[in-house]
């Protein structure tokens, strides 16, 4: 990553260096090194939440969540078309959201203590053996 905002400066600085007025702020080049010096600082100011993916692939971690990106819009488009029988408010997808992802987190039974504090958290064994 550092190697990489080092030959990105470095071509920022030279190209910068050729560019033929550097005072003509319409010029093409003068744009391009614009956008080049945006794109360096913007990666370098956000370095610590720039993903390495190849780091991730070799230790064998998910690199894309396109196929759960895939699975939601298709999921949630087809529930709020018009002609379903049975369709979703924004609001009413919204919500289901919410749970969906609380659920996912371990995080609804905590909530839902909190909310009612008469209900009792079931552990991990009980849901698995109930589904």
């Amino acid at each position: 990553m550092l190697e990489a905002l080092d030959k990105l400066e470095y071509l920022v600085d030279d190209f910068y260096e050729s560019i033929p007025n550097q005072e003509d702020e319409d010029g093409r080049e003068y744009k391009l090194w614009k956008q080049a010096d945006e794109l360096h600082n913007y990666i370098s100011n956000n370095r610590n939440y720039v993903i390495n993916y190849s780091d991730r692939y070799r230790h064998g971690e998910i690199i894309s969540s396109a196929f759960v990106e895939s699975t939601v819009n298709e999921l949630i488009s087809k529930r709020m078309v018009k002609k379903q029988q049975m369709r979703w408010t924004k609001q009413g997808a919204h919500f289901l959201l919410q749970v969906r992802i609380k659920t996912l987190n371990d995080e609804l039974d905590g909530c839902f203590s909190r909310w009612y504090p008469g209900f009792k958290e079931v552990n991990v064994e009980s849901r698995v053996k109930a589904a």
